[in-house]
Parts: structure tokens; C-alpha cells; sequence
């Protein structure tokens, strides 16, 4: 017997199928890292992805907030967010001297296995 798909995981999947074929028909919502395991492992550190959870819940006026929120030094918060900046997830807005950290993509996409060119 075959297994039912729930209606809207079905209209996520063809999203993300579509969004894969053509990626210029949702630039702004989807982002797809091809990594090795050991480098999915230095981007997605545990702090990594509560800086990433703590900006999308709590839109921070700063990066010194979002430090003190996380209880975190500041040089820390700011080296790790370079990376997530580096690799797509996050985009570092500019309001006066104040530079806030925002999410880039609604959804990223890490395939666990993928196709290596020959």
C-alpha cells in the first residue's frame, strides 16, 4: 500500500522541484549549498545555528544585541556571522552606524547526496 502524501508537504515538494529546475523563478526565496559533510559541519556549528534561529524569531536592531541576547562576545558573533554572510544565509543591512543581520532565503536546501561532475 502506498503511502499518502499530505496535500501541502506534495505542494512544497513541486515547489522545491520547480525551484531546482529554475532557480531564476524564486531568487529571493530559495537557496540550495551543495557541501561535503565536513564542511556542512564548519558552516551549521551549534552557535551557528542559533545565531541563525535567533535572527529570524527576533529581528535584532544589532549585532551587539543579538551578542548579548545570545550571551555571546561580540568578535565571536561577528566571525561567525561573516560565514553565514559567505555562504547566503544571512545579508548584513546597514542603518546609520547600526548593521543588522537579517535572514537572506526562506528556505535553504542542503542535499545530502549529490551528483559530482567527472
Amino acid at each position: 500500500m502506498k503511502n499518502k502524501i499530505d496535500p501541502a508537504e506534495w505542494v512544497f515538494r513541486q515547489w522545491v522541484k520547480e525551484s531546482l529546475k529554475n532557480p531564476e523563478s524564486t531568487p529571493g526565496e530559495l537557496s540550495v549549498l551543495t557541501l561535503t559533510p565536513a564542511k556542512l559541519a564548519k558552516v551549521f556549528t551549534p552557535a551557528r545555528a542559533e545565531l541563525l534561529q535567533e535572527i529570524e524569531r527576533d529581528r535584532c536592531r544589532s549585532i551587539g544585541e543579538l551578542a548579548e541576547k545570545l550571551g555571546r562576545p561580540l568578535e565571536s558573533v561577528s566571525r561567525d556571522l561573516k560565514v553565514l554572510k559567505f555562504y547566503g544565509l544571512i545579508e548584513i543591512v546597514k542603518d546609520g552606524k547600526a548593521r543588522t543581520p537579517k535572514t537572506a532565503k526562506q528556505l535553504v536546501l542542503v542535499p545530502l547526496c549529490w551528483q559530482t561532475p567527472h
